[in-house]
């Protein structure tokens, strides 16, 4: 009986450490978001993001996880909540498009056992979109970086900018928002 019961508890612990973290910050209303103003000490040290245009012809987005931490790179099959995408705002300006090499990132592993081979990555890949201008006008188009950091279970969104001043292309990393994937 008891051995049930220790069992039943482990379960239940598990599960409720994959939905619980704590943040700083508000919730926007209706999307179950957290805007992370400040980081707590274990959120900081999962991961860092960046972007940068490389030769006005692509979008160059990093993401390197913390030694422990991993994320499912984009290249993985299937579908998943938590796979790795970037998506661009519906705009009539300015589109982009994946570039994967057909290389493995040099540290993953893959998970066969699942329905959708997931490739996770455990240390810092870029991951290069091809970008097509639609208009020669200045613009400011929206994007959105968005992956779930492993074994945290947490999805993170990391907002861009794709900025057009005069024939220049530039990138601009925005807020970042945390959605602990409370589905209730």
């Amino acid at each position: 009986m008891m051995n049930k019961f220790l069992i039943a508890f482990t379960i239940a612990i598990s599960v409720l450490a994959c939905q619980q973290v704590e943040t700083n910050g508000v919730v926007e209303e209706g999307l179950n978001e957290t805007e992370l103003f400040s980081f707590n000490d274990t959120v900081q040290e999962n991961f860092e993001t960046s972007f940068e245009i490389n030769n006005q012809s692509d979008l160059m987005v990093t993401i390197n996880p913390k030694e422990g931490f991993y994320f499912a790179s984009p290249q993985s099959t299937g579908s998943s909540v938590g796979i790795a995408d970037v998506v661009l705002d519906t705009n009539d300006f300015i589109d982009i498009f994946s570039v994967f090499d057909v290389e493995l990132p040099a540290d993953f592993s893959l998970n066969s056992d699942s329905p959708n081979d997931m490739i996770w990555v455990h240390q810092k890949e870029t991951y290069k979109y091809q970008i097509v201008m639609k208009s020669s006008e200045d613009f400011e188009v929206e994007g959105t970086l968005s992956f779930v950091i492993e074994p945290e279970c947490v999805r993170y969104e990391i907002k861009f900018f794709l900025n057009q001043t005069s024939g220049e292309l530039n990138v601009e990393k925005g807020a970042t928002f945390q959605n602990n994937l409370n589905y209730d």
